[in-house]
């Protein structure tokens, strides 16, 4: 029978052991292909930034404001210290102000920034931020971002891996200050709030899809 997987032959050599043979061209023409390659799946557009996941964001905003801009809370002294979606308190903008002057320092190393992430240096040459813009969403989650960014690497310092949702969560509601009963109350509270995100948008996809 006739066998096409060997073609043509070269000059006789010598073998190892000093015996000479002479080697035949291997024909590729009747081996199995490989299968094509799988296509790769799209890299996670928040996988630099997981506290940016719409789905982790929007779960946050429900709990710390039910999404109202001007929502107020923890009072003390009579004295509204938390305001808008993500109850920002007057320190978490100083923070985020103290972050953004670290990028506008040219004396500051390359590690020191790279903690801050680069998001921040986008407002290094923009107006600082104020306790006011925390009533306007978009300077809000800007606040949210510089400060996550900080205190995401911090963590990961710490432990040596990222943290969970739930961790990002406490992360935002007491920073470092991990292990404690209002931290188990807090995630306990997320884990509802994800519940009343995720029925909600199920709810507005279905009335869509009833209108076509």
């Amino acid at each position: 029978m006739e066998n096409h997987l060997f073609e043509g032959i070269f000059s006789p050599i010598l073998a190892a052991n000093g015996s000479q043979f002479t080697p035949l061209r291997l024909s590729t023409d009747n081996l199995a292909k490989p299968p094509p390659a799988k296509t790769a799946a799209p890299d996670d557009p928040y996988k630099e930034e997981p506290w940016m996941n719409p789905e982790f964001l929007d779960t946050l905003i429900e709990l710390e404001s039910k999404g109202d801009p001007k929502a107020r809370g923890d009072l003390k002294n009579g004295v509204h210290r938390a305001w808008g979606i993500l109850q920002e308190r007057p320190p978490y903008v100083d923070q985020a102000n103290k972050i953004r002057d670290k990028w506008g320092n040219p004396n500051n190393d390359a590690e020191t920034q790279k903690r801050f992430g680069s998001y921040a240096a986008r407002f290094k040459d923009a107006p600082r931020f104020t306790y006011n813009d925390r009533d306007n969403p978009e300077r809000a989650k800007q606040i949210f971002r510089i400060n996550m960014q900080d205190l995401y690497n911090q963590f990961v310092d710490r432990h040596g891996r990222p943290p969970s949702t739930l961790e990002m969560a406490s992360l935002h509601h007491l920073g470092l200050l991990e292990g404690n009963d209002s931290d188990s109350k807090y995630q306990a509270a997320f884990q509802e709030a994800d519940v009343r995100v995720k029925a909600r948008k199920a709810e507005e996809a279905k009335k869509k899809t009833s209108k076509k």
